[in-house]
This record gives structure tokens, sequence and C-alpha cells, in this order.
């Protein structure tokens, strides 16, 4: 054996030496961490996501106390340097961001694994069903901050000489000015590839497709002047240019979100090229091809991929504005938020923070209200003229915008027609309360207002700790893949804390700005996933440091090509699983409109269970619907279907399990006047039962 296989092997003996070490502190840790949670759950019996957050908090704090003292002694005793208030200082940041994925993994656990444990297994172990939940997700929240702890600490906190040396040393590879255009199409061909092989099994469009889709179809038909406030967006116009071209309303509604879905991939290289250098874009733009959740909504026919590329294109500006960009920067910055504004509406809220980050990033250059001689301007005079242009830009796309439709996104869009269900649904995180205020009598007790804006605000501001809460229990199923384990790495390892460098501002901004905003204003955890794209970028980053330091230390090339095939694996096996969760969500409803399309006329309604199923149903059948009357008593369905002129009903199971439980017992026991027609059963055993007004 040569001596560089023998150092190979001593420097991977060392590590997994330590390795073990961090696993039976963390073994204790984990045990310290599960009897106080289990002590606390007994002894408070929560009833509530707020209370079990705070028990989770609790119980990692003591063992991250527990964790510093023996890590610090024993696991990492070839730390460098003596502990000081630094050391104190990183550790506790290592240890409250593995806290937040503890707790948040935990908390989505704790809500989602009743709907996959079988039923009969708390009974088989003699442990009761929630005692059981509680301590599944609490070891799933461990585990998936297990890892990190350990990177955090090793390479961050108790970092050794060999680390220090590297953050003092290390740099990432300046960026060609050209060249890289094959990577970036093969990275683009595969984005393609892998959204339409989620489509193979059926278009997976959700409910705010179909009020796309109807909206295009109406502007095509009539113009703006007859399509519904909500689907009064960019969206909607894009859509509706494909339906001219004789495209069909269901491959229409996909390629709509396919192509901007796709074309994400530009920016996101850009953006990475620019900041990190030619590697780290190609595996950004890698992992953001591959990431589940981009994938699901690039094919499922909602405007968010269009709102989410207008945005990535207004940080790649922010980005150029920083490095050093002048006007046409700034006026790209307005012209990309104007784009998202017109599409969604969190688009205007998003240029009130992008505009003044434009201006303060902006710096005096060539070309940019220069003086004679060549010479520059001043730092204010620049900033307010990318401002201005920014300004300028914004209020020239959505003018325009308004003045092409008969209506302002903003007073048409999505948040002003649910304006009060998500009031109710942001109060109270319940899906019947939300049904409620949609379809029944509450709903205008929900839309009235409070009596004075003091009163707005504080009701409001009350219901933030349970907005953020919905927040982190949907966060860890938003992201879904291993890339944010390496974000941290990259201030980590470069030693310069690079996530609050000035350039790298507008991907904080674009990461923290969904959540301030959710936890703020409302629940809508599809806005998250704006937060994406820079931990995609800061990931890939923070993988090629890792990578750097490990090919230097240990001589294992091999090591980046693993980890990046690993995250890849891992990624797509989970849209693999969800490409299947949503094969069976959408079954139903493929097998309903077909029944439809065969026996019942196209220009008979159907009337069913809103919240985007009767809505999708008879999007795929072609039929005309309407949302059934709220009622918790089957006796008055008979005479809601005869004063809308209906004579086809559809409840569906899943929908009545979560916000409708008291008519369950009709799917069985039938509607008073009506005769059970068609039942439609998916492979989770759910039901959508057709019913038939008898006369």
């Amino acid at each position: 054996m040569n001596s560089n296989s023998t150092s190979r092997l001593w420097w991977l003996l060392k590590q997994v030496w330590q390795f073990t070490r961090f696993a039976v502190v963390g073994v204790l840790n984990t045990g310290i961490d599960f009897a106080i949670t289990n002590a606390l759950v007994l002894m408070l019996q929560p009833s509530s996501g707020v209370v079990l957050f705070l028990i989770s908090v609790v119980a990692c704090g003591v063992a991250t106390l527990n964790s510093y003292v023996m890590n610090r002694r024993w696991t990492f005793t070839d730390a460098f340097g003596p502990a000081d208030r630094a050391e104190k200082l990183k550790f506790a940041a290592v240890a409250g961001l593995s806290m937040a994925i503890n707790t948040t993994s935990f908390l989505f656990l704790v809500r989602f694994l009743p709907r996959y444990l079988p039923p009969e297994l708390p009974e088989w172990l003699g442990v009761p069903g929630f005692i059981l939940v509680v301590n599944l997700a609490k070891f799933g929240g461990v585990l998936a901050a297990f890892i990190l702890s350990f990177l955090g600490f090793r390479f961050g906190v108790f970092k050794t000489e060999a680390v220090h040396t590297f953050r003092e040393t290390f740099t990432f590879p300046a960026a060609p000015d050209r060249g890289g255009h094959v990577q970036v199409l093969t990275a683009v061909g595969l984005a393609a590839i892998l959204r339409l092989v989620l489509v193979l099994p059926g278009a997976p469009l959700s409910g705010d497709a179909v009020i796309c889709a109807t909206a295009a179809r109406d502007v095509v038909a009539g113009g703006w002047a007859a399509v519904e406030p909500a689907g009064l967006n960019l969206f909607t116009a894009w859509q509706a240019l494909l339906l001219a071209t004789g495209m069909d309303r269901v491959a229409a509604a996909v390629v709509a979100s396919l192509v901007p879905g796709v074309l994400l991939l530009l920016p996101v290289v850009w953006i990475t090229r620019i900041l990190y250098g030619v590697q780290a874009a190609w595996l950004a733009a890698l992992f953001t091809a591959a990431h589940p959740r981009l994938m699901e909504y690039s094919v499922n026919g909602e405007p968010f991929s269009l709102y989410l590329c207008a945005f990535a294109v207004g940080v790649w500006a922010l980005v150029r504005l920083a490095r050093g960009g002048g006007l046409g920067a700034g006026a790209l910055v307005g012209v990309a938020f104007g784009l998202a504004a017109a599409v969604h509406n969190d688009g205007f809220a998003a240029f009130v923070v992008a505009m003044p980050l434009a201006a303060v990033l902006a710096r005096p250059s060539r070309g940019v209200l220069t003086r004679r001689g060549g010479e520059t301007g001043g730092r204010w005079p620049v900033r307010l003229a990318v401002g201005a242009a920014a300004a300028a830009a914004f209020a020239a796309v959505v003018i325009g915008w308004v003045l092409a439709t008969p209506a302002a996104p903003g007073d048409g869009g999505l948040l002003h027609v649910t304006a009060a269900p998500v009031r109710v649904f942001t109060e109270r995180l319940d899906l019947a309360e939300a049904a409620r205020a949609i379809y029944g009598e509450a709903a205008t007790a929900a839309r009235s207002v409070a009596p004075d804006r003091w009163s707005g605000w504080m009701a409001q501001a009350a219901r933030i700790p349970q907005n953020l809460l919905y927040c982190l229990e949907r966060t860890p199923g938003l992201l879904s893949t291993p890339v944010p384990l390496f974000l941290f790495l990259l201030p980590v390892f470069t030693g310069r804390w690079c996530l609050f460098r000035s350039d790298k501002l507008p991907l904080v901004f674009m990461m923290v700005l969904p959540v301030v905003a959710d936890a703020l204003l409302r629940v809508d955890t599809r806005n998250l996933l704006t937060a994406v794209v820079p931990v995609q970028v800061f990931g890939a980053a923070g993988l090629v440091a890792f990578a750097a330091y490990a090919a230097r230390e240990s001589r294992l090339p091999g090591l980046l090509v693993a980890a990046v095939a690993v995250i890849l694996v891992i990624s797509l096996g989970l849209a693999g699983w969800r490409a299947v969760e949503l094969e069976r969500q959408y079954e139903n409803h493929h097998r309903l409109a077909g029944w439809l399309a065969a026996h019942v006329p196209r220009d008979e309604p159907v009337a069913g269970c809103a919240y985007g199923y009767i809505e999708l149903t008879g999007f795929y059948s072609g039929h005309r619907t309407v949302p059934r009357l709220w009622t918790e008593r089957t006796e008055d369905l008979p005479a809601d279907a005869d004063r809308r002129g209906v004579r086809w009903l559809i409840l569906y199971e899943p929908f009545l399990r979560a916000a409708n439980p008291t008519l369950l017992p009709a799917l069985d026991a039938g509607v008073p006047g009506f005769r059970r027609t068609f039942v439609a059963k998916d492979r989770r055993g759910l039901r959508a039962v057709v019913f038939e007004r008898t006369p």
C-alpha cells in the first residue's frame, strides 16, 4: 500500500471514529429529547400545534446544552484553538438551525403521519395512537437534524486547523464570459423530460388551474369582459393564446405552466454563475430541474410557475445591480416584478421590497450618471436613478396590463376573491370553517369588517403565531430534497458569511420574503416555493465548497459526483412518489368525467362538493358545474337541487372527511329524493358517488 492510499485510509478512519463519537452523543441527546417530549405531552395533553411547537423547542433546547458540553470535551477534541465567544455564537447559530429543522420536521410529521400509518398499528403495539405519532415524528425530526448538526459542528464550530486554512484560502472559480451553453441546454432538456413524465399518468390539474383554464376559454370566446375576477391575470392571457392556436384545453393548461417552469432554469443558471461559477451553476440547474415540488407546479396548470419565473428574473437583475449593473438592470427589475404582479397579487408586495433594495445595491459605474472625463457621479444620484428606473418600468407594465383588461389584478385577483375564507382559514386553521365561510351562511358574517382599523390590526397580529406554525408544518414537504443540507456549508467553508454579502442579498430576500409574508398576512403554502430557488443556489455552492475541501484533505475526487448522484436519486424518488400520490388523488376525477361524458348530456349542469372537486370533474368532462349548498343535513340537498335546477349531484369522500363529516353517512345511506347511479373508488379506497334526482 503506497503512502497516498495509507493517508486516505487514515483520514477516513479518523472521520469514521469522530462521527461514531458524535453518534454516541447524539443518542444521548435523543434520549433527553424523547424523555422531555413524552413527559410534557403526557402532562399537558396538547390539543393544538402551538403547544406541540413549544414542547419541541423546550426538549431540543435542553438536549442542545448537553450537546455543546459533550461535543466540545469529547467528540471534537482536535478543535482549532480554545473555546471563545465566537465559537459559542457559532454553536448557537448551528444549534438554532438544527433545532429549527428538528422542530419543523416534527410538526410536519405529526400532521401528516396519521394519513399513512395503519390504523391497527397503535393497538398492536399497545401504545396510544397520538403518543405513537409524536414519538415517530420526534425520531424523524432528530434524524433530519443529525447530519446537519455534525457538519455544522465539525466544520463551523469546532473546526480544525485544516478547516481554518481552507476557509481563508478557498475562493469560487470565476465564471468565464462565454460558454456553458451545452450544460444549460442539457439541464433545460432534462427538466422538460422529467415534467412530461410526471404528466403521463394524467394531467394533475388543481382547482385553481380550472379557474384560469375556464377564464382562458372565456377570453377566447368573448374577450376579457366575460372573465370572472379570479381569472384576470397574465397567466390567463398566456393560456388563452395557446387555446387560440387550436390546442386542447387540458394540454393548454399543462403547457401554460410547463414552459415557464422549464425556463426557470435560465435565471437560476445566470444567478449562480455570476455568484459562484459554472460548476455551481450546473449543479443548481440540475437540482432545480429535479425538484419534486417545482416539477409538480410546472404541470398542474397553476399560474405559480410563471410568477416564480418572473420573480427569479427580477432577482437576477438585482444581482447584476450588486455587481455593477446600471439603469438597464434597474429597469429590468421593474419589468420582471411588474410581470410577476400581473400574474399574482404578491408581485406588488415583492416590488415594494425590491425597489429600495435595487437602489441600495446600485453603485456608480461607467454609463450611469457619468461626469465629464468619464468619472462616475456620487452614490446617491446613482441609487435614485436606478430606483426611479425600476419604478417607472414597473408602473409601465402594470398600467399597460390594467388598460388591457377591465380590472387590475390587485382588485380582482385570487386573494381579493377569497379574502373572507382566507381570514377564517388563517384564524382557525380549519378546513371545515373555511368551507363554511365560502359556501355556507357563515360567509356573510365572515365578510364583516372589524369595527375599527386598530381592532383589525390586533386581530391580524393575534393570528401570526398560528400562521407561522402552519408554514413550519408544511415547509419540509415543500423543500423535500437533501439540498438544504449543504446550504449552511457555504458561509462555514468560505469564511466570508457569504449569505449576507451585498450581492447575495437578493437571494436572501427571495428566501425570506414569502415566509415573512405568510406569517404576517395569510396562509398560502404555495408562496413558500419562492424560497426553493435560493436554496438550490446556496446548496449547490455549499456542495462545491464541501467537495473542494474533501478533495484537498482526503484526495477523494469522486465525492462530489457521489453527493450529486445521491441528491438526484432522492429528489427523483420523491418526485416519483408524489406522481403516484397525484395519480391516486385525481383518478376518481377521470373516472367520473368518463362516466358523465357517456351518460349525462353536456348541457345539463352537475352539482357537487366544491373546493376544487366538482370543478375538476366538470373540467375533464366538459360539463357546467355548480357548488352544492353548504349543509350538515342531507335532507336539505333535494330542495337546493330543485332550486338550482340540478338533476345530478356528486359527493366526494375526501372532501367530506376533511370539511363536512356529518354528510359521510350519505355515501352509504343515500340522499332523500336521489338514487345512487355510479360509484368511483380510487386505490386509496376513497369514493366519489353520483346521485340522480328522482321525480
